[in-house]
């Protein structure tokens, strides 16, 4: 049996309780103090709002190497792509967003050979036409994992990596982070209806305690793990399946959490008690 013992005062997190599991809850008051601390983070910071590259910085040459260069907020590449009006502004600003998100998420698309631009190549290639439209068009098809046309899809798909495996052959990497990251920023700055989870591993190895404390729904440890071996050629069908059910329960776990709320907690809100109670 699960209780929600409340923190007595500001600065203690309410907690769900039961046995020798606490968690931290999913509630207002959490949320608020949890995005409250985020904001004081300078880093985090400069993410959230539209701050421009160092003026030396170009995507395009540093896509790899931005030789200690600022390479800009993601939200602030976005708004270059809002307002791009060539294709060639609109790829550049495509590319920014991606070494942004990349850089400040640590989702090492750098380990694949120009993991960075292989992303920006496929979203661009994904887009029916250069401009926002198509990407929003993109970002609200609905997510399903048999879909292998769907742009969480198109990003995981396996990269090169730069080094081969222990026997010498050519090895493999794929980018699920990226390609929920992605989705779930770009979504969230654009202000879509359809709007993403970032999958994270921190979050997923704790969602089963909140699946168990808020669903009473008991499954196993590593319920939401992406599979380790990249060489098996169902990896990709595995980890976007993977993904639906983690977004599914997210999704229902929100649906109770939020009901009769004014206020109700997001995805975004959701990631941030889960990760910051327990990435230590």
């Amino acid at each position: 049996m699960c209780k929600l013992i409340t923190g007595s005062t500001p600065y203690d997190l309410d907690v769900m309780e039961y046995g020798e599991t606490k968690l931290a809850a999913l509630t207002e008051k959490n949320s608020h103090f949890i995005e409250a601390v985020i904001n004081l983070d300078s880093n985090y910071k400069k993410q959230k709002n539209e701050v421009k590259p160092d003026d030396k910085f170009n995507p395009e040459t540093m896509f790899n190497d931005s030789k200690g260069l600022y390479c800009g907020s993601f939200n602030w590449w976005f708004k270059q792509m809002s307002m791009a009006s060539s294709e060639a502004e609109f790829k550049r600003a495509i590319l920014g967003a991606v070494i942004s998100i990349d850089s400040s998420n640590s989702t090492h698309l750098v380990s694949s050979v120009s993991g960075r631009m292989e992303m920006r190549n496929r979203i661009c290639k994904a887009c029916k036409k250069s401009n926002i439209d198509s990407l929003k068009a993109l970002l609200n098809e609905q997510f399903e994992s048999n879909n292998q046309n769907h742009l969480i899809s198109v990003l995981t798909d396996k990269t090169t990596a730069i080094k081969k495996d222990k026997d010498g052959n050519e090895s493999f990497r794929y980018n699920f982070s990226f390609a929920s990251k992605f989705c779930a920023y770009a979504s969230g700055f654009l202000n879509l209806k359809n709007q993403y989870p970032k999958y994270d591993k921190v979050v997923s190895k704790k969602l089963v305690n909140y699946v168990f404390a808020y669903l009473g729904e008991k499954l196993p440890k590593n319920y939401f793990k992406m599979p380790d071996d990249n060489s098996n050629p169902q990896k990709l069908a595995k980890e976007l399946k993977i993904y639906e059910e983690y977004w599914r329960y997210i999704d229902t776990i929100l649906k109770i959490v939020n009901k009769g709320k004014k206020d109700p907690l997001t995805y975004e809100q959701f990631d941030h008690i889960v990760w910051y109670a327990n990435k230590g």
